[in-house]
């Protein structure tokens, strides 16, 4: 069961030995937002498909618009409101909004309990739709449903929130109840959830999986008797190859992390392993019954002699070992990679070859460019040699 929850109130994250195995994923940016690392001193304007992970705090810009992807609950954060991730678990995601305006896209197929923890109210949802929820500077706050069902617990009243009600939660704990205002987009939510119900990404991929929404609409879905489904990119460039078009940036609690520049481009980054087969670049998702744990980039890394200015990367193909450039527990390491556990069989000797990587799936750029320790807004551009 997973909850997230929305918090008016602060609340601490507490550091594991581990970094985190989900993470929310920035499906897209209106304007400018930001994105402050647990560890950065500053924030850094960031782009789609950069990984936001527990300790970050998001700020959408004035306006500006936000959409935030949790798998299964897309978030949207209106122009001028910030919002802190304090956890992200597989039971539990955990978020502070501070200010502003965040409005949950519940799908369908979600079967969880949402939690929403305001300064002077808890907001409990049992059933998927769409939920504003608008924090003021002062304190007070409301909460919308347009579609679903949600229970407000206070200090004064426990009560039942239906479809098209709106309740206001005063800072001093005082609240009404009353209809919802007419709707902004009435046919909105509707039409989109439709879309992402009939994705066929979904039958490959679990649905909880960041990024999965975005696949159907870049690509096919091909069985490969040797690995199974496997997704083909269908909107590429010639020389395209993965981990090829995008940036490193520099991400806390994992150091290099790969952002693609493609708008499909996060869950074939973090998840599986990608095949070279046939003069085509396949992603295998690997088991969609096993719970797929996020990585920063699943590459191997090339540093061909002391005497040469670059460094190179190429993608990890089915069953290859990822080893985690950071401090990580055995149990995390077996749980990073189960898809290479699951998938028996590997690459055949002439799609592993080293003469095939180098021309199709090694990419190269400046050792300078990662020869010194970050600062928390490094990034380095990919380019092709």
């Amino acid at each position: 069961m997973t909850c997230i929850c929305l918090l008016a109130c602060g609340s601490a994250y507490g550091a594991a030995s581990d970094p985190p195995t989900r993470v929310a994923r920035v499906r897209s940016v209106e304007g400018i937002t930001t994105v402050r690392d647990a560890g950065a001193g500053s924030p850094s304007r960031v782009t789609n498909n950069w990984p936001i992970a527990p300790g970050d705090v998001v700020r959408s810009e004035k306006a500006s618009r936000t959409e935030l992807d949790f798998g299964d609950v897309l978030l949207q954060l209106e122009a001028s409101s910030e919002l802190e991730i304090d956890a992200l678990e597989t039971a539990t995601t955990e978020v502070q909004l501070t200010t502003g305006i965040a409005r949950l896209d519940i799908r369908d197929s979600v079967k969880e309990t949402i939690r929403l923890q305001l300064a002077n109210a808890r907001i409990q949802i049992s059933a998927p739709g769409a939920y504003r929820i608008e924090v003021a500077q002062n304190g007070d706050a409301w909460m919308t449903v347009r579609q679903g069902q949600a229970k407000i617990i206070t200090d004064l009243a426990v009560f039942d929130q239906r479809s098209d009600e709106e309740v206001a939660i005063a800072r001093e704990g005082t609240f009404s109840l009353a209809r919802a205002p007419p709707k902004e987009n009435p046919d909105s939510r509707e039409a989109r959830s439709r879309d992402i119900e009939g994705m066929r990404s979904v039958e490959h991929v679990r649905p909880s999986l960041a990024g999965s929404r975005d696949l159907n609409d870049y690509g096919v879905w091909r069985w490969i008797p040797e690995f199974g489904m496997a997704w083909e990119p269908t909107r590429v460039a010639r020389d395209w190859a993965p981990y090829r078009f995008g940036q490193w940036i520099w991400k806390s609690p994992w150091g290099w992390t790969w952002v693609d520049d493609a708008p499909w481009g996060f869950a074939p980054f973090h998840f599986g392993r990608w095949a070279y087969i046939g003069a085509h670049w396949m992603w295998v998702p690997g088991p969609r019954q096993v719970p797929a744990a996020y990585a920063p980039a699943l590459v191997r890394w090339v540093r061909p002699s002391r005497e040469h200015d670059s460094v190179g990367w190429y993608p990890l193909a089915p069953g290859e070992e990822y080893i985690p450039p950071y401090a990580a527990s055995d149990s995390y390491k077996r749980s990073v990679n189960l898809f290479a556990v699951v998938t028996s069989r590997t690459m055949s000797p002439h799609a592993r070859s080293t003469d095939l990587i180098s021309s199709t799936g090694l990419t190269w750029t400046s050792r300078e460019m990662f020869a010194h320790h970050p600062s928390p807004d490094a990034s380095v551009r990919a380019s092709v040699r």
